[in-house]
């Protein structure tokens, strides 16, 4: 396509996918670049759409694109406004996190099998005691059904996410804080746990790898076996303008592997890419350009039993321009995303204003939408008791709109300079 106008450094693009259609003239969107150019074609996330895109440059993972709806029919038509990078850190951490983010739930579903059922790892798989210990205290120090009910619960769980962790360091550094209280004050950090495991997993596999290369007198060779990695999993990354997305517990992959060094290498590589997606979370909250904005993205893994159950979420706040000194008058959006086990993937998105809430809830199982439907007198007592006045309360079978969704990958967008 001839470029009239902007430099060649600022392309166009067209698209064509389905879920595209929305979009309107003059609409100014943000994309990010989410895999590396292959073939001179890369991966745009644009809010919840993830496009293939052929490009006559390469484009490097996390840069960020400012583009201009110019057309929508009869195929929309995006110019480039601008390919800058306003933060050289932030481009920096995406490029090396957007590549090795994976889900959570594979590592979790191990994590569960060494802590609650260590009998049934297959033979002679036996895990080095440190790393065991690690595993068992994230295990343990996970927040259960029972705490997320009560409002402190929830608060600790949500500190505890792994979101805060450079936070919570950093303030102790200001203050000084003794170093027997910071290690107590992070005990409980899912983001600290996870490093933890990680850095005890690197430990170990050098220390076989060393042990069997002085015994035979050559380096081990690597694994013939697939292992986990973030390319083969569809989760699109927790970027700034997705929605959350239903996760369902993971098989153990450790329960298929036969052999000690590869069982590291797979805990080490599933601990790195849970590592990468929590920098993505934590990069997505980071504050907006627009005053008086807070967006928090992260997930909350709660032990259920000798399970593990995963709930992303997302928490907005938008103060009102007039009153900004004040608690009140401050509208909270808080999205979630769960699948747990017989019930399929739900999500809800509930308002908040003052003191007055609505809730809406998409439930994919027929089933499930009669079981929620039966209790959503039980949920609305539950907020008249917390003093909150219920506007909208409901339930729908599906998935939420387009709009409010994660959307599935489309491969028909050409970028030419």
């Amino acid at each position: 396509m001839e470029i009239t106008g902007p430099p060649p450094s600022s392309p166009s693009l067209t698209a064509n996918p389905p879920g595209l259609q929305s979009w309107q003239v003059g609409q100014i969107l943000r994309a990010v670049v989410v895999a590396p150019t292959v073939n001179q074609v890369t991966t745009l996330q644009i809010g919840n759409e993830r496009i293939q895109a052929s490009t006559p440059r390469p484009v490097d993972v996390g840069h960020h694109l400012k583009v201009e709806v110019v057309q929508n029919t009869p195929q929309p038509l995006l110019k480039v406004l601008n390919a800058t990078q306003p933060n050289n850190n932030i481009e920096n951490s995406l490029r090396q996190a957007l590549p090795r983010q994976a889900p959570l739930t594979s590592l979790l579903a191990n994590i569960t099998l060494i802590a609650t059922r260590p009998a049934q790892l297959p033979l002679p798989l036996a895990i080095p005691p440190q790393l065991s210990t690690a595993i068992r205290q994230l295990f343990e120090r996970l927040p259960d059904r029972k705490t997320v009910t009560t409002s402190s619960g929830l608060k600790q769980a949500v500190q505890d996410s792994g979101l805060f962790l450079e936070r919570k360091l950093g303030d102790q550094i200001q203050h000084a804080t003794p170093r027997q209280n910071r290690t107590q004050s992070i005990q409980t950090d899912l983001k600290a746990h996870l490093l933890r495991i990680l850095l005890t997993a690197a430990t170990a596999t050098s220390e076989k790898s060393s042990a069997t290369t002085d015994r035979t007198g050559t380096p081990p060779l690597p694994s013939l076996l697939p292992l986990t990695t973030a390319s083969n999993t569809t989760l699109p990354p927790p970027l700034r303008g997705t929605t959350p997305k239903p996760q369902s517990q993971a098989e153990a992959t450790l329960m298929q592997i036969h052999n000690l060094a590869q069982a590291l290498q797979e805990i080490r590589q599933q601990s790195e890419g849970a590592l990468a997606r929590l920098q993505l979370h934590q990069i997505a909250s980071l504050p907006a350009v627009e005053q008086g904005v807070t967006h928090w993205s992260f997930e909350l893994p709660v032990r259920n039993g000798d399970q593990v159950d995963l709930f992303h979420l997302q928490i907005e706040t938008e103060e009102e321009s007039q009153h900004r000194d004040t608690k009140q008058n401050k509208k909270w959006s808080i999205t979630i995303a769960f699948d747990i086990d017989k019930l399929g993937p739900i999500h809800a998105r509930l308002r908040l204003y003052n003191d007055q809430i609505s809730a809406t809830l998409w439930v994919e199982q027929a089933s499930t939408t009669h079981l929620v439907r039966q209790h959503l007198e039980q949920l609305q007592n539950q907020f008249d008791r917390a003093g909150l006045e219920v506007t909208a309360l409901n339930c729908q079978s599906g998935c939420p709109p387009i709009s409010e969704s994660a959307s599935n990958h489309h491969a028909i967008v050409d970028i030419n300079a």
